[in-house]
């Protein structure tokens, strides 16, 4: 972490007025679309605070829909596991209504704020992925993602299409140069 630089000014009138000197101190963190998502080869459930295993010990398979590569194994929730985590969840909720309605509204926007840094690339997966095999042009994809009042940057299907390409692979969404995008249907 950086250390604010003290510069001499001469004193303001009335007093000290803060300044704010920017010059070098500011550093930024990497896109978050360029971190590598490095997935588990296995995700249990999360109950009660802690990751568990199903009690029926079931797993079923996530596969890339552009390869068909398996990329990890998601625990399978069963009927006895949906009741231990409303039990986990009854007993969350007395210290969660203790707390103030503005820590609460913390930890919800800190939620909605993850889920909207990712909504454009969810958007554009949802558009291909509903319609396998089919050619999406950037006015498609741009009429799934924006309203019809927001203005579009020139490059914005392209910069999705890279953020998601880099997170699942490069030919997980192919382009039909001049066309548009597309998924592939499995085979």
């Amino acid at each position: 972490m950086t250390t604010p630089r003290t510069i001499a000014r001469p004193p303001a009138v009335g007093g000290s007025i803060p300044q704010l000197i920017f010059g070098d101190l500011w550093e930024y963190d990497p896109a978050p679309e360029t971190a590598d998502p490095k997935l588990k080869p296995k995700y249990d459930l999360f109950i009660g605070g802690k990751f568990v295993a199903p009690k029926s010990g079931k797993y079923f398979e996530s596969v890339n829909p552009a390869t068909e590569e398996v990329l990890a194994e998601i625990a399978l929730a069963g009927p006895a596991d949906v009741d231990a985590a409303y039990h986990a969840a009854q007993k969350a909720f007395t210290p969660w209504s203790k707390l103030p309605g503005a820590e609460r509204g913390k930890y919800l926007y800190r939620i909605a704020r993850l889920i909207q840094d990712r909504a454009r690339e969810f958007a554009v997966l949802q558009a291909l992925l509903t319609r396998p095999g089919a050619i999406l042009s950037r006015g498609d994809l741009e009429r799934h993602i924006y309203g019809w009042n927001e203005e579009v940057e020139s490059n914005a299907i392209e910069f999705l299409i890279h953020a998601i390409r880099k997170k699942l692979g490069a030919l997980a969404i192919r382009n039909v140069r001049g066309v548009g995008w597309m998924v592939d249907r499995p085979s």
